[in-house]
């Protein structure tokens, strides 16, 4: 083979390496944008249900006042259940 089809190869593979290359990379580039924004997404979510449960709670609070339990109910502990008189 002469110098000229190994150049002319040698310049079409660069080139399609570069090509692959530029591929591989807006992939990447594309995968971490989805995965920002994911992200951002699941943290919204986290925090609006969050704020749901802050609101579900203060209501429960506002709607039964803490009153002690009823006799003879049964309370849990980290050991065991204790019955109280």
């Amino acid at each position: 083979m002469g110098w000229l089809p190994t150049a002319v190869l040698v310049v079409v593979g660069i080139l399609f390496l570069a090509l692959v290359l530029l591929r591989v990379f807006t992939a990447l580039r594309l995968v971490r944008t989805a995965s920002e924004r994911l992200n951002t997404a699941v943290t919204g979510r986290s925090r609006r249900i969050g704020a749901g449960l802050d609101e579900v709670r203060a209501w429960r609070a506002a709607q039964h006042p803490a009153t002690p339990g009823p006799a003879g109910s049964i309370e849990m502990t980290d050991d065991a259940a204790e019955r109280t008189a």
